[in-house]
């Protein structure tokens, strides 16, 4: 089945010509995005879910689908895993219902899986390296108040209760437990 997406958040001469286009291209149903929020697509959200594999998305023009080349990307590589074709009315290249279109779209695919690869074993080796040279990555510790912490040892091991404890001293519950762990109070 064919489903043409159309983003046209103002309803004009060129909306009903690019569904008229979708509709020559056999689409049995056109959703139309008219929400102006790029974030927020409702229309595309539902068309996503709507799509089965062997089932064709149509669009008129690549920027209906994706503002920059990474969603663009993206996109095609759901499409490609759900075994969905993809078919863009104004660029040719971009039609996995053709040899040349599938063999465009498998690359583009392969070089995204390329770019995570790499982009996870760069992050591996630097932080490999970075251990070698002692670094250890995460959050920083908190300073550590010696004289607080004996306090707070203290007032626990006298029964002191732990809200009236960190409400006396005006630390956090968390670094109360901390004090109490590096103190050696379990």
């Amino acid at each position: 089945m064919n489903f043409g997406y159309l983003y046209a958040p103002i309803e004009d001469a060129r909306t009903k010509e690019c569904i008229a286009r979708l509709n020559e291209a056999g689409c049995q149903r056109v959703f139309i995005e008219v929400n102006r929020q790029k974030r927020n697509r409702i229309a595309f959200q539902e068309l996503l879910d709507t799509l089965r594999p062997g089932d064709t998305l149509v669009v008129v023009s690549l920027v209906s689908i994706g503002r920059t080349s990474k969603q663009l990307i993206d996109l095609l590589f759901r499409l490609h895993n759900d075994k969905i074709q993809f078919k863009c009315l104004m660029d040719t290249r971009f039609d996995t219902t053709t040899q040349e279109g599938k063999i465009v779209v498998e690359a583009l695919v392969a070089l995204s899986q390329i770019e995570g690869d790499v982009r996870s074993s760069n992050i591996r080796n630097g932080l490999k390296v970075a251990r070698a040279r002692g670094r250890k990555g995460g959050r920083r510790r908190g300073s550590y108040d010696k004289t607080k912490a004996v306090a707070a040892a203290t007032l626990y091991k006298q029964g002191v209760g732990v809200a009236e404890i960190i409400e006396r001293m005006q630390i956090a519950r968390s670094t109360l437990y901390n004090y109490l762990r590096i103190e050696g109070i379990k």
